[in-house]
């Protein structure tokens, strides 16, 4: 992707002749140079933090719905799919044993009948428990979720504007989707409720 308007790339410093830091000063180049190499180091450490992330959310405000019992704002269980890129220590090892590794509460059994069933998938298709993970494979596990319930309070708003959305957030509700809270979390109350758009919308809120 070009960088610093399209004026080069980091690869051109030494592979492309038509490189427009020919025509730069020695001053220009210097800069120019620093901004790719700098570009470079952003990029390669947000490659660090996506491998060392831990299985992430995906999710939608549509995959079920509320009801209200009594004081509690509850969910109906839902199916609900985890995905993880492979990370560092999880490369050239099997795939059962980074499951019982990275999650105690999963036997062999479950793990040879998840990934049977196609429950557990890696990029996509069924493997064997057997399988050896390699450098960038996307593991993905569907599961059935029972999200804890909470309180059916009002979410008071304090301010509003087309940049910025201020709430009163009430008692044993998180802010966004963290452990057994997805649907039952203060960004997906309000874009379900309120019919807000999680991203993108100025008023997003994105925890």
């Amino acid at each position: 992707m070009p960088i610093a308007s399209g004026l080069f790339t980091p690869r051109c410093f030494y592979t492309d002749l038509a490189c427009p830091l020919i025509n730069m000063s020695k001053r220009e180049r210097k800069t120019a140079k620093k901004v790719a190499v700098k570009a470079l180091k952003i990029k390669r450490g947000q490659e660090k933090k996506r491998l060392a992330t831990d299985f992430v959310h995906y999710e939608n405000s549509s995959i079920s719905d509320y009801y209200i019992d009594g004081i509690f704002r509850k969910v109906f269980p839902y199916n609900f799919i985890f995905k993880a890129y492979a990370k560092r220590r999880w490369i050239n090892r099997k795939l059962c044993d980074v499951l019982q590794s990275e999650f105690s509460h999963m036997s062999n059994d479950v793990i040879a009948q998840k990934c049977n069933s196609g429950d557990i998938l890696v990029n996509g298709a069924r493997v064997d428990p057997d399988y050896v993970l390699n450098d960038n494979d996307l593991l993905s596990q569907q599961v059935h979720r029972h999200e804890f319930p909470v309180l059916n309070l009002p979410i008071e708003f304090i301010h509003d504007s087309h940049d910025m959305l201020v709430i009163n957030k009430p008692p044993s509700i998180p802010i966004h989707p963290c452990g057994r809270y997805t649907l039952n979390s203060i960004t997906h109350i309000l874009a379900k409720d309120l019919v807000f758009a999680l991203y993108g919308s100025p008023t997003a809120l994105t925890g």
